[in-house]
């Protein structure tokens, strides 16, 4: 959910240091970069379309 990539960025943010903020939550550098760049130019828009919207419907369907 975009709300977790927000996490993870106003962690970054407030610790100064993107690699913290990678190892405490467990996040791939090349995986926050892509987030920061889209956070940097679209705001939290730009963290939607990481948020596959089929994974938060799994086991809705019988």
């Amino acid at each position: 959910m975009p709300t977790n990539y927000l996490r993870v960025l106003h962690y970054a943010k407030e610790r100064g240091k993107n690699n913290v903020a990678c190892e405490f939550f467990g996040v791939k550098k090349s995986a926050f970069y892509k987030w920061k760049n889209e956070f940097d130019q679209l705001g939290e828009k730009g963290l939607m379309r990481w948020f596959d919207a089929a994974s938060y419907f799994i086991g809705c369907i019988p």
